[in-house]
């Protein structure tokens, strides 16, 4: 999608490089994530926000005994440079 936007400019060589990586998430992070973003935020739970922490953390924890969740994330740059 980035580079068909691209290809309608002056740019040129226009690249795209992907490569995976593992991320591993324990139980605090992935409600510190939750919390940062708009529809999990301390704000949108307002006095929800207890429950769903406590709720989450159970849920996380029959998951996984050891605290660890890991996923492969697939990171993707499109770079070009100016054909000016």
């Amino acid at each position: 999608m980035h580079q068909e936007c691209l290809a309608q400019t002056p740019f040129a060589e226009i690249r795209l490089i992907e490569f995976r990586k593992a991320h591993t998430w324990t139980t605090d992070s992935i409600v510190g994530y939750r919390y940062s973003t708009s529809f999990a935020s301390p704000a949108v739970l307002g006095d929800l926000q207890q429950s769903f922490e406590d709720d989450l953390r159970e849920r996380l924890r029959r998951l996984s005994a050891e605290d660890s969740f890991t996923e492969e994330i697939t990171y993707s740059i499109v770079s070009a440079r100016s054909g000016i």
